[in-house]
């Protein structure tokens, strides 16, 4: 009886022992597995982690270029329209500047044209309304002169169209020079003066 309750506390003894190896053992490799199985889980989402980072800075980055160009675009179209705005007034203010030439260059124009018909009368006045020595001679006595040379000529040329006229189809004038009565007709339609020396007709 002894011997059987020794060999039997022996066998308990030897199960327990081989119960708490075995049981280390399991404890050891479940941890060993458990560890690698966090280990890959860890790596697992720290992947996962980085792929969403990476997406979110892409997606990120996409919206502030399209934000950017979006920006762009209305700078341009504002930048255009400025240009276009200040093409116009620049266009408008050349207008008004050749206008504005324009409008003295005519003025000018007509006040050189009074101008120059003043001068012109008041020449024509002094040159006939007063008596000059020229020569020797009075102007009366130059056209008298001219006069009776012009009378006493039977065919010669009209100063203004250069035909051969006759003294029946002469025009003479008061200071004694002649032209064709065509060519005075027309000259005299334009201007009361004679077309030599410029002496007024009435």
């Amino acid at each position: 009886m002894n011997m059987n309750a020794q060999q039997w506390w022996l066998q308990q003894e030897q199960w327990r022992r081989y119960q708490e190896q075995h049981w280390r053992l399991y404890q050891e490799q479940h941890w060993r597995l458990y560890q690698e199985q966090w280990r890959r889980q860890q790596e697992q989402w720290r992947i996962y982690q980085e792929r969403q980072v990476q997406e979110q800075w892409r997606i990120e980055q996409e919206r502030m270029e399209q934000k950017w160009q979006i920006e762009q675009e209305r700078m341009e179209r504002e930048w255009r329209t400025e240009q276009e705005r200040k093409e116009r007034e620049w266009w408008k203010e050349q207008e008004t500047k050749e206008r504005e030439w324009w409008k003295e260059q005519e003025t000018k124009e007509r006040e050189w044209r009074i101008e120059q018909e003043r001068i012109e009368h008041q020449e024509h006045t002094t040159l006939h309304g007063t008596w000059k020595q020229t020569n020797g001679e009075t102007i009366a006595d130059e056209a008298v002169r001219n006069k009776e040379a012009s009378v006493d000529c039977t065919d010669g040329e009209c100063p203004i169209c250069f035909d051969l006229t006759d003294a029946d189809s002469r025009y003479l004038m008061p200071c004694a020079h002649w032209a064709c009565v065509p060519c005075m007709r027309d000259y005299l339609s334009i201007k009361k003066l004679c077309p030599i020396c410029c002496m007024a007709i009435e």
